[in-house]
């Protein structure tokens, strides 16, 4: 391996001239262990990939003093790394292309077996990599807290998993719970194990999209996150990570593999920028566009409110202030779409001015028509008389105001305010790509992706670039999720997540289940497995309320699992064929319901 070679060749010049002398005792030796973790029917798995490590030691018996000297603070190592690259650098060496090293720096270190395949140039990167991080040093408890993932394709990948790390250590403690990132095969490859609370999910990095997965367009996620439950109803959400050098010309792109994701039906999407996770490891974090806190109309505010205690996502209220990142853990905490859409519906009335929402037909109409499908079109056609709002709408005009490279227009139906049918609202975010040089096009990319992480719950929403627009691109997408879903709050069973749901449950229990349902209570997962902190299955349930922490056991699951669960806080029922257990579930549905709504 030349990088590996050529590092330790390295690492031993720069002991040589930081101690002097004889340093031949200092002895460097490649170490691997193979990543273990779980396949995708979740049975312990070998894997080809390993967790490589360098290790430097002492042959001396009871050792000289040196490697404590190096290890008294990371500034040491450094200095080895700094010396080792600065006498490469400017070696005579480096006038002669033919050479890439000579004794007088690299080649008098080289090992006999990789003689060939130790290179000046190589080393003098990898160090200078490096040094160039040296800020970013942190003290481990143990080699095990290192994530080191080879499928990862940029910094900014390996740096969202750490960046989990200290939310889950800092401000995500008190709103998450217990967050935990462990390592793990998925699928056959590296990925990673989260656990948020009593929810379990698998991160596999570098997953492929396309049409057999019922997508119109191919994409290739930078990361794939899947409840670890096999009965979990559970939409995969495809997360990609975008640097703004690299993203900034392929926004279009970017935009309809994203809505062609959501509107297949089978998943979420989630965007997270450099800045979304660099700010969890800034001393001081910088405020970024937030589409969510601008326009804010202060006489909404009171029917806001009102509507999200009916709709009961009040508590949800401050998230659009959080980060995506933090959006997105929170989102996996309590992964209940319909409240997510729910919530939304109500955070977007914000941007509705009551003395002018239903005279804004022209502008808000003409700024529909310019930026969103034929599809959409039809469908705002058909809606009836509507109130509209948004955010860079010129409302004096019947064009958008070109000052703003963000456009965000809602339109909802009046019968659908009154019978408070979140899923009618119909939305488009409009990215002005034709400025895509202008020093606030950055701010206005950000802000652009952050509204469709939250959006994307409302079926009806558009996520288009003018470029996108004007070639067409978006016409071929296939609007699935608006055209197929029920609203979250008729619970009538006919949504594909519910039905699907149901399904799934027990026939002697399901008209039961389909009861609580039908009055507003929410669904169980079935199949429910409870885990212990390093993932493995302690017990079962074949009903469990996550949130409510609730589970109803079958007699012969309960004589293994009832004191188990009892032990975690869950409140326990069992199942009989007569459903008397369906009056106590009702009992502590209705009870933890009524204490959310008492702790706001």
């Amino acid at each position: 391996d030349q990088s590996l070679n050529s590092f330790i060749a390295g690492l031993q010049l720069g002991l040589k001239r930081k101690f002097g002398g004889k340093v031949d005792h200092l002895r460097v030796m490649a170490y691997g262990e193979p990543l273990s973790g779980s396949g995708a029917d979740g049975v312990q798995a070998a894997s080809d990939y390993q967790r490589r490590y360098l290790m430097l030691y002492d042959s001396v018996p009871g050792g000289t003093g040196y490697l404590h000297e190096l290890m008294q603070s990371p500034e040491q190592l450094l200095d080895v790394f700094r010396q080792a690259r600065d006498v490469m650098a400017t070696c005579a060496c480096n006038h002669d292309q033919d050479k890439d090293g000579c004794y007088s720096c690299l080649y008098a270190f080289r090992n006999s077996h990789g003689m060939e395949t130790t290179s000046r140039t190589i080393a003098v990167e990898l160090f200078s990599r490096i040094l160039d991080l040296s800020d970013q040093f942190e003290t481990v408890n143990s080699i095990d807290e290192i994530v080191v993932n080879p499928v990862l394709d940029s910094a900014l990948e390996a740096r969202f998993i750490e960046a989990i790390k200290r939310i889950a250590m800092g401000e995500g403690s008190s709103l998450l719970g217990d967050v935990r990132i462990q390592q793990q095969l998925v699928n056959g490859k590296p990925g990673y194990f989260l656990s948020i609370g009593e929810r379990v999910y698998t991160i596999e990095p570098q997953v492929n999209v396309n049409r057999a997965d019922g997508v119109g367009f191919s994409s290739k996620p930078d990361f794939m996150i899947c409840s670890a439950r096999s009965g979990d109803a559970f939409k995969p959400v495809a997360l990609f990570m975008d640097g703004y050098k690299y993203h900034k010309d392929k926004v279009t792109d970017d935009s309809a593999k994203r809505l062609a994701l959501v509107q297949s039906g089978k998943f979420w999407q989630w965007s997270l920028t450099w800045d979304d996770v660099h700010q969890e490891f800034a001393k001081s974090r910088t405020e970024s566009v937030n589409p969510f806190s601008e326009g804010l109309q202060k006489t909404m505010k009171p029917l806001r409110v009102a509507l999200a205690d009916r709709l009961k996502v009040a508590k949800f209220e401050p998230y659009a202030s959080h980060s995506p990142l933090m959006q997105l853990l929170l989102f996996l905490q309590q992964p209940d779409a319909g409240k997510w859409q729910a919530y939304i519906f109500t955070r977007s009335l914000g941007w509705f001015d009551q003395s002018r929402m239903m005279t804004l037909d022209a502008p808000c109409k003409a700024s529909f028509n310019s930026n969103v499908v034929t599809r959409f079109s039809q469908t705002l056609e058909g809606a009836g008389q509507c109130a509209y709002g948004g955010i860079g709408v010129n409302h004096t005009t019947d064009v958008g105001d070109p000052s703003d490279l963000l456009q965000i227009t809602c339109a909802v139906p009046l019968d659908a305010i009154k019978g408070e049918n979140t899923d009618k609202m119909m939305s488009s975010i409009y990215l002005n790509t034709g400025m895509s040089s202008d020093a606030s096009f950055k701010r206005s990319w950000q802000g652009f992706l952050k509204a469709y992480n939250l959006m994307q719950f409302l079926p009806w929403t558009a996520f288009a670039t003018s470029d996108g627009v004007g070639s067409g691109i978006y016409e071929a997408i296939e609007w699935t999720f608006a055209e197929g879903l029920s609203g979250p709050q008729r619970h009538d069973g006919k949504s594909p997540e519910a039905a699907g749901i149901l399904d799934e449950v027990l026939e002697e229990f399901r008209d039961a289940v389909r009861q609580l349902y039908d009055e507003g209570l929410p669904l169980p997962v079935v199949a429910y497995e409870l885990q212990d902190e390093r993932g493995e299955i302690i017990a079962e349930a074949e009903l469990a309320w996550i949130d409510e922490q609730c589970v109803a056991l079958p007699a012969e699951q309960a004589n293994d699992s009832a004191e188990l669960f009892a032990s975690q806080g869950w409140k326990v029922v069992t199942l009989d064929q007569e459903s008397q257990w369906l009056d106590q579930i009702r009992h502590y549905l209705s009870a933890s319901s009524t204490k959310s709504t008492e702790d706001l």
